[in-house]
This record gives C-alpha cells, structure tokens and sequence, in this order.
C-alpha cells in the first residue's frame, strides 16, 4: 500500500518541529549552565542521532567545554533523557 505524499511531508514537518523544540531547549539551558565567556564561543548545537554537536571557534572554549561535559550533560540527561555523549568541536 503506497503513503500518500501529503502524510510524508506532514510526518516530516512534525519531526522537524519536535528537533527544533529540542534544539531551543537545549540552547535554554546553556544559558543557565555556561559562563559568558564560554558562550560567545559557542557558534552552533546540533543533535545527530544521540549525540549533542557543539562547535566553539576557540580551542580555549573547548578546552573548557571539555572540563564541563559531564556536568552539561548530566544537566541535558534531566530535560531529554536520550542524549548519550557530547562532542565539541573547533
């Protein structure tokens, strides 16, 4: 039996929505979580599969982002339980 096409676009769209949701989510707490020096760094967030993509354009940033992971993500764990690692890069 074939989907009609306006069901695929529309299951589509809706994933989407719910990534974006995440991914404000996600910026929202970084907010709380990182110092301002740290953020101004921070250039995208990315959620691939069950990983969160951070890319900082300092290796100072990275370097500091790395002393903090486990903290952010057992913070990010409380709010969307299905991210597993974070990977930061330059």
């Amino acid at each position: 039996m074939t989907v009609p096409i306006k069901n695929i676009i529309k299951d589509f769209l809706i994933d989407k929505e719910k990534e974006l949701l995440e991914k404000e989510n996600v910026r929202g707490l970084f907010k709380d979580l990182l110092e301002t020096n740290i953020k101004q760094h921070l250039l995208d967030i990315k959620l691939y599969k069950k990983n969160l993509i951070l890319t900082v354009d300092s290796s100072v940033a990275k370097f500091q982002l790395n002393l903090l992971k486990e903290k952010i993500l057992n913070k990010i764990k409380e709010k969307i339980p299905y991210i597993e690692k974070i990977k930061i890069k330059l």
